[in-house]
């Protein structure tokens, strides 16, 4: 799902394995993108197997403004 502020020109994806603890933090997440990205999907061939992932997505807008790490939503994701 795209933003819907028309100013939004792509996307950062960050992952981390650390799991969520109650606080507002960035727990070591990295950015999974080399690029931004301007699909609404992503590939993501570093992983291993037998391991739980969390994601967050960012917007940046046509100025460089990124969406703090910290407000941006989180997924987890278990690969079997």
């Amino acid at each position: 799902m795209r933003s819907p502020e028309e100013d939004v020109i792509g996307y950062n994806v960050y992952r981390t394995t650390v799991p969520p603890d109650g606080e507002v933090g960035e727990r070591g997440f990295e950015r999974v993108n080399p690029s931004l990205l301007t699909a609404n999907y992503l590939k993501d061939f570093g992983v291993s197997l037998d391991m739980m992932y969390y994601y967050r997505v960012t917007a940046v807008d046509s100025s460089g403004n990124e969406t703090p790490l910290g407000l941006a939503n989180e997924i987890g994701i278990y690969v079997p």
